[in-house]
Parts: structure tokens; C-alpha cells; sequence
């Protein structure tokens, strides 16, 4: 029989199954739950890790804020002290508000600031390192501070209840290059359009535009940069800037030329590789590896510490006023509180007024024959034994409650130091009573020019068209009362030359007072002349009383209103006021009036002499004068041993003539365009020392060769042909302003080939120049430009052997260099919230 299988009831099968289902939905539930409550923590997560990021941008944002802030604040700055910004906080603009409407950053908790500054240091950018490629100032030594930035911000989610902070640290670099760093600076366009071949070493650089041809060849061996435009032509024609057709050769990373050439059609903007190329910025980084660069390359503009950006005249405009000339500050004097041309503090740091250790001012004087009379200065300092700071020299200077510095006059010393100069002296018959020897707190004239028959007095410039009185400054004499090396071992400058022989007093000490600057002020005009940075002018057109001293007849009788006359001597101030004395008081008394003034009742005194005539001075003439700044003797310079900082600077608000060797001693050697001379100074003891570095700034420079002495006689003709130039060699720097050019005017800056100007005929005659040529600002005082043509009536070019001074190539700078300013930002990163305290934490000092 077979068997039945085992059934459950229905009942327990149900049961079973409902049992199953509720096990398998808790298990779903449970798995569900988990992958939610995975799911929100995720969320939570992503909006922590939002809410985060939303913080880091903001503390990135007050970051810039404080980039922007410090950019600001050291475009002027000359001094930077260590806890700058804890006495003065960064400052973050009312815009930053409405910047983070409507985000989660929290305002109130959002700080940025500034870290306490280092010392600078001293990097060379090499132009073969990678990471300079793309530097516009590469191949340059520069002066590098280190800012650090510190910002935090804070970002807050009420929907989380959550907030996140973030710290940030940017250090942005503040670089200095000194101007004497390049072979050539332009704070205006730059013009190189030169006949013959020429080869120009060392770095080139316009804030304008860079305007390059050539007739015979150019080549620039080193970098060229504008901060506008790089253009093969000349701007004088607008129609046709292509006016010379040579090759314009510019080299690359490894030293390779390559010319902008590039076809024959030289007429055409598309046969040269220049800023009018479509791909420009492509096309010349692939040709001169980073050595050529303009505005497309983001090259920015370099201006001097504390100077603004210079704006040419608006050529499109009828006015002429609109002119910003800023850097023309550098060489102006130093102007009073209230007075409508004074310029801010920044400003007046940069002057070399300010930075001067010697200030020699030409001063109306209506006591002299000339009206005119030369006064020395120095400045009074908060520490007399140390010397004027020429880089920051408002940190040193003793100022009064308008933050005006005092002079204080100094007696010449008993030597030549402006020359009394007979008719077979060095520059001809200037027989004006310049010499500070016999009396040294007299003062010294200038010499007012004389013409009859060949130049006796001052100087002819042909291309001005203009009789130039001048300040004739003996260098060689100033290195003698300044320079130990100049002296025997153990001289003492400050007795043997500084102290009165009287008075015993002494009012200037070369040690504690000469820091290697010279400043000549010249009398400037009492407005402005309309420009819009209100430019004090040196006063081109000086009117002058020429006087002389003539007999004059005392009184009748030997009695005024009672009183006797003893001894009586003119008023030395050039009226007709004159004073007699008995020994007691003084009475005055005045020609052509019946007034008469007793200062003290002089009664009863005999008399001890009677005078029947005396002498006064007496106009003869008025004469209008162009005063300029000659400088003689300046084969040496003044270069003390007790000196840190080498070398001299001379600056003046006036034109300058520089005649013959300077810093150089004449004699042709392998390079000596470049290379300085190892051999040419010796010390106290009697060993060779390295040529110092040395600059002359001023609104116009003029060189004369060492034959200047007999081409004077005959400045006035047009023919150059008895006006023959010798060799003659030079080594300094020079600052100084130009005329531009005007297309389609006629009016030319002459470029940068005829940078000094010259009245000589130089044919076949070398000039050499170890140098930085910089054109810093348009000429205030000389403002005639270059003749179009006709140059022949006033010179003939040399042959020029023109190069970038070894010295400055070293980073070695004469006194007070002007500085250009750039801003470079570097290391960005996060830090923790320790490191931002740290970084933000120190003490006022």
C-alpha cells in the first residue's frame, strides 16, 4: 500500500509567511534607514566641504583686498618700517559689503592683515634661469621686501548650524630697480633712428613706445621692453614711419640676433615683425625667447618711487597744459608749506634737494655787480654726526611743525671751488669774482656772459640760440676738500679746509656731513606755467641789476641836526641808505630825503675822523641772463674713504655743460665704453682702488670736448669748421629731461642717439660714454627741440662708442639713484589658524 505525504494546515502556512515578509521589510527598512542616514551625512559633508570653499574664496578675496591695500600705500612709501601695519591697519574698501551680499560669508568675522616686514634683500633675476623667463626685469639686480598677507574669513550655514573657517597667507614682493640699472630708460617714448652702425649693451626699456630703425644696422644686445608698443619706424612722419630700411637686430635667450625684418618691401608695416603684427605676442616670444616684450606681454609701466605716471600733451587737443610732467620733481627744489607748487612728502623723499649732503643755491643778491651770489647749505638733521640718508632722506631731516627741513649756511672753505678765471685759465676770461678764497663767507658770482669778438664771459649754446651765463663748479677742487684719498695720510679735512682762520669756527664737516650728493638750485619762477602737476621752472629769463661801486659825497659839514659825524659806511644792501656811527648808535639817513631817523641820541663824543667820500653801488644796467651749470676739472671725482656708499652725484634744476674727461682719465682702452678703469684712482696711500660709480641729473645736458677751452671763442658763427672736438671720455650716469617729438611739426626729440647734446664738431672724433642714459621728464628750463635740419650750423656727431657702465651692470649705483617700483605676487597658500596667529602677532616697536 503506498504512502500520503505530511501537510501543515492553512492556517500555520499563513502565519509563516507574514512572519517572512516582516522580516524581509525590517531588513529593507534597516538597509533603507542606513543608506539615508549615509545619504545625509554625505549631504552634510558636501555642504561643510561648500561652506568651506565659500570661506577659503572669501579669505582669497580680503586677501587681494590687502594686495590691492599694500600696492597702494607703497607706490609712494620710501621708508618701510617692520610693524607698518600694526600701527596702520590694512584698510578694506565699503565695497567688499556688497561683494558678499547674499552669500554665507560672515562679515564680522572676516579680517585681513599685515605681517611684520623683513629686511630687503639684494636677487639677481638671471636671464637664464626659467623662472625669469617671462620677467620683464630680468638680467637686472633688484631690491626685493617680502609683504605677507594674512586673511580669514568665516562662512556660516543656519541650515546646517554649521561654520567653517578658512586662513589664508599671500606674499606679494615689492621690488626696487634702481633707473641706473638699464643701459636705457624712458619715462616717454623712445626713439633710435641713428645713420651710422650702433650697438647699444645692456637693457632698454620705455613707459612709452619704442621706436626702432636704423640706416646702417642697430643692434641691441640685450633686452628691450615698452610698456606700450614695440614699432619699427620713426614717428616724425605719421604717413610714413618707415623712413630708414636697415636691419634692426634684437637678440634672444642665447644670444642669437634676429632682425625685425622680414622682407624687402621695407615700406610696409607687414614686412616687420613689430606690435602691428596680429600675433605679436606669439610670434615674438618665439623669436626672442622673452627678450622682447611690450604691453601684450603685460610689461608694466616703472615709475620712480613716489612719482606718478608721466602724460604727454593731448595732440589732438588746441591746449598745450595739459602736460603732467611729475618726474620733473626729482630735480626741483625743495618749496615751503603753503606754497601752491609743494609737492607731498612721498614726493619730496625722491628730490634731490632733499637728498643733498651739499647745497650750493644761486640767490638774488642786489650787493654784488652781478645781482647774483652763491651761498653753501647743508640740511639740520636729528643726528648731526650722521650723514643725509640719499634714499630716504625725510628720516634723517630735522623738520618744523609743517614738516618743512631748515638749512643751515656753511662758509665755503678758503680754496677755489668756483674758479676766479683769468684770460689763460681754463675756460677763458671770466674775470668775475668767483673765488671764495679771500673771503670765504662772501659767497661767490656766477659770470655773466660777454660777448665782443670771441666769448670772454660764460658760454654760447648754438642749438639753443642762447647766451648762457654760467656757475662754473670745479670738480677737482670739491674732491679736494672732500676726499681723503685725495690727501696726504693723516689730513683733516674738516680743520684744514672747513675752519673759519678767524672765527676758528667750523661749519661743515665732510665726515659727518658729505654723503656724496650735490645740489646747485637755481632761482625759479613764481608760477607754474599752467602745467597740471604745477612744475616749478628754473627761470630761464633772469633779469639782473649789473652794478657797480661808485664815489658818493657825504654831507656838507661835519654835523647832522646837532649830532657830530665820526666814521659812516654805506648800507651793503644795494639801496641808498646809508649809516653813520660816532661809536655809540647809529643814525640813518636817506639820499633824496629831508627824514631823518636817530636810533640812539649821540651827543658829546669827540671826533675821531672825518670822511668826505665814500662808495656805493650804483645800477649801470639791466641785463637778462640764461644761467646753466658748468662743470670743469672733473677727471676725479670726490670719493672718501670713509664713505660706504662710493661715487658722487650732482643734480640741479638748471641745464648743464660738462666740459672735458669726467670720472675717466681720457685714454682709450679695450671697452672702455663699458669696462671702468682699475688703475686710474689711488688712495691717501698711494694704492690703485676701483672707479666710483657717478651721475649728474639736471633739465639738459650738454657735453663739451676737452678742446671746449678755445671752440668758446667762436660759439656765436655757424660754421662748426674752427670749432674742432677732441677725444674725450666720460663715465656717469645721466638723468635728465627732452623736448619730444611732434609728428608732422618739425619738432623732434633728436633719439636717444643724440641723447647729450652737442655744439662742437665731433666728425671723425670719438666721444666715449661708459653710462645709463635716462630721459626721465620733459625739459622745463632749454625747451627748444632739436632742429629737423640745419645741425651742421651748430655740430657734426661723433663717432660713438656708447655702453652700459660696468658698475651699474654690478648693481655698484652712485648716491641717491632713483628707484622704479613693481609688485610681483608669489607664494600663496593655506595655513592653519596657529600659523595666521603667529604670522599676525608682533609688537609695535
Amino acid at each position: 500500500m503506498t504512502k500520503k505525504s505530511k501537510q501543515l494546515p492553512p492556517t500555520k502556512q499563513k502565519g509563516s509567511s507574514v512572519l517572512l515578509v516582516l522580516i524581509l521589510s525590517f531588513a529593507v527598512m534597516m538597509i533603507l534607514a542606513s543608506v539615508l542616514s549615509r545619504g545625509i551625512s554625505s549631504k552634510k559633508i558636501n555642504m561643510s566641504n561648500a561652506l568651506y570653499n565659500e570661506a577659503k574664496n572669501g579669505a582669497e578675496s580680503y586677501a587681494e583686498y590687502g594686495c590691492a591695500d599694500v600696492v597702494r600705500r607703497f607706490e609712494s612709501k620710501t621708508s618701510f618700517p617692520s610693524n607698518e601695519f600694526d600701527k596702520d591697519a590694512i584698510s578694506v574698501p565699503d565695497t567688499a559689503n556688497s561683494f558678499f551680499a547674499g552669500s554665507n560669508v560672515n562679515l564680522s568675522a572676516t579680517e585681513v592683515k599685515g605681517g611684520e616686514i623683513k629686511d630687503g634683500y639684494w636677487i639677481y633675476l638671471d636671464a637664464d634661469d626659467p623662472r625669469w623667463e617671462l620677467d620683464p626685469m630680468k638680467g637686472k639686480r633688484v631690491f626685493v621686501r617680502d609683504v605677507n598677507i594674512f586673511a580669514k574669513a568665516t562662512a556660516k550655514s543656519d541650515v546646517l548650524d554649521h561654520q567653517s573657517t578658512a586662513f589664508v597667507q599671500q606674499t606679494l614682493q615689492v621690488r626696487d630697480s634702481p633707473l641706473f640699472s638699464y643701459a636705457i630708460f624712458y619715462n616717454m617714448d623712445l626713439e633710435l633712428h641713428p645713420g651710422p652702425p650702433m650697438h647699444i649693451y645692456g637693457p632698454v626699456h620705455t613707459n612709452k613706445t619704442a621706436w626702432v630703425e636704423s640706416n646702417n644696422g642697430i643692434w641691441l644686445h640685450d633686452t628691450l621692453t615698452a610698456s606700450a608698443k614695440i614699432l619699427h619706424g620713426n614717428p616724425t612722419d605719421s604717413t610714413d614711419p618707415h623712413t630708414q630700411s636697415n636691419s634692426v637686430y634684437l637678440r634672444d635667450s642665447k644670444n642669437s640676433f634676429f632682425d625685425m625684418k622680414l622682407g624687402s618691401n621695407t615700406s610696409s608695416d607687414a614686412n616687420w615683425l613689430d606690435h602691428r603684427d596680429k600675433d605679436w605676442r606669439q610670434k615674438s616670444s618665439q623669436t626672442w625667447n622673452g627678450y622682447v616684450q611690450d604691453s601684450a606681454h603685460n610689461v608694466p609701466i616703472y615709475n620712480a618711487a613716489g612719482i606718478a605716471d608721466y602724460i604727454p600733451d593731448d595732440l589732438s587737443t588746441t591746449s598745450v597744459n595739459e602736460l603732467e610732467n611729475h618726474a620733473y620733481a626729482v630735480i626741483e627744489p625743495i618749496l615751503p608749506y603753503g606754497h601752491p607748487d609743494r609737492k607731498s612728502k612721498s614726493v619730496r623723499n625722491q628730490k634731490m634737494a632733499a637728498k643733498a649732503g651739499l647745497i650750493l643755491r644761486v640767490e638774488l643778491d642786489g650787493t654784488t655787480t652781478s645781482g647774483l651770489k652763491i651761498r653753501a647749505y647743508k640740511w639740520k638733521r636729528l643726528n648731526s654726526s650722521v650723514p643725509v640718508n640719499p634714499q630716504a632722506p625725510f628720516d634723517d631731516l630735522y623738520t618744523d611743525g609743517n614738516g618743512d627741513p631748515q638749512l643751515e649756511e656753511i662758509e665755503l672753505p678758503s680754496s677755489d671751488l668756483f674758479p676766479s678765471l683769468l684770460s689763460s685759465d681754463l675756460i677763458g676770461k671770466e674775470k668775475s669774482d668767483l673765488s671764495a678764497v679771500d673771503n670765504p663767507s662772501s659767497g661767490a658770482e656766477p659770470a655773466i656772459y660777454k660777448y665782443s669778438g670771441g666769448v670772454e664771459q660764460g658760454l654760447y649754446d648754438h642749438r639753443q640760440n642762447l647766451e648762457i651765463s654760467t656757475v662754473t663748479l670745479d670738480v677737482g677742487v670739491l674732491r679736494k676738500v672732500m676726499d681723503d684719498n685725495a690727501n696726504p695720510v693723516g689730513t683733516n679735512l674738516r680743520d684744514t679746509y672747513w675752519k673759519n682762520p678767524t672765527t676758528k669756527v667750523i661749519t661743515y664737516d665732510p665726515k659727518t656731513d658729505w654723503n656724496g650728493v650735490v645740489y646747485v638750485q637755481f632761482p625759479i619762477e613764481s608760477n607754474s606755467g599752467g602745467a597740471k602737476d604745477k612744475i616749478v621752472k628754473a627761470n630761464p629769463d633772469l633779469t639782473v641789476q649789473i652794478k657797480e661801486l661808485q664815489d658818493v659825497q657825504v654831507p656838507t659839514g661835519n654835523m647832522i641836526n646837532g649830532d657830530p659825524i665820526y666814521d659812516w659806511e654805506p648800507v651793503s644792501d644795494g639801496t641808498a641808505t646809508h649809516r653813520w656811527s660816532n661809536h655809540f648808535g647809529w643814525i640813518t639817513w636817506t639820499w633824496g630825503s629831508s627824514t631823518l631817523t636817530h636810533k640812539k641820541t649821540i651827543t658829546g663824543y669827540k671826533k675821531i675822523e672825518e670822511m668826505t667820500t665814500e662808495q656805493q653801488w650804483v645800477t649801470v644796467s639791466t641785463q637778462t641772463v640764461h644761467l646753466a651749470l658748468q662743470l670743469i676739472n672733473g677727471e676725479y671725482i670726490p670719493s672718501p674713504s670713509f664713505r660706504k656708499e662710493p661715487g658722487l652725484t650732482i643734480a640741479t634744476n638748471a641745464p648743464v655743460y660738462l666740459m672735458g674727461n669726467y670720472n675717466a682719465d681720457g685714454v682709450t682702452h679695450t671697452d672702455d665704453a663699458q669696462l671702468i678703469e682699475h688703475n686710474h684712482y689711488k688712495n691717501s696711500s698711494g694704492n690703485y682702488f676701483d672707479e666710483p660709480p657717478a651721475s649728474i641729473m639736471c633739465d639738459t645736458y650738454t657735453q663739451l670736448s676737452k678742446n671746449w677751452p678755445n671752440n668758446r671763442r667762436y660759439s656765436q658763427e655757424n660754421s662748426t669748421s674752427n670749432r674742432k672736438a677732441k677725444f674725450t671720455e666720460v663715465s656717469a650716469a645721466i638723468l635728465t629731461g627732452l623736448s619730444p617729438t611732434i609728428p608732422d611739426s618739425g619738432k623732434i626729440s633728436g633719439g636717444a642717439h643724440n641723447f647729450p647734446r652737442f655744439l662742437e664738431n665731433w666728425d671723425s672724433v670719438e666721444f666715449s660714454l661708459r653710462t645709463s642714459m635716462v630721459a626721465l621728464y620733459e625739459n622745463e628750463v632749454h625747451t627748444v627741440p632739436m632742429p629737423e635740419s640745419g645741425a651742421g650750423d651748430y655740430y657734426a656727431p661723433p663717432l660713438r662708442d656708447w655702453g652700459f657702465n660696468e658698475n651699474f651692470e654690478k648693481g655698484i649705483y652712485p648716491p641717491g639713484t632713483p628707484n622704479a617700483r613693481t609688485f610681483r605676487r608669489t607664494k600663496f597658500e593655506d595655513i592653519t589658524e596657529e600659523e595666521y596667529i603667529a604670522g599676525t602677532s608682533f609688537k609695535s616697536s
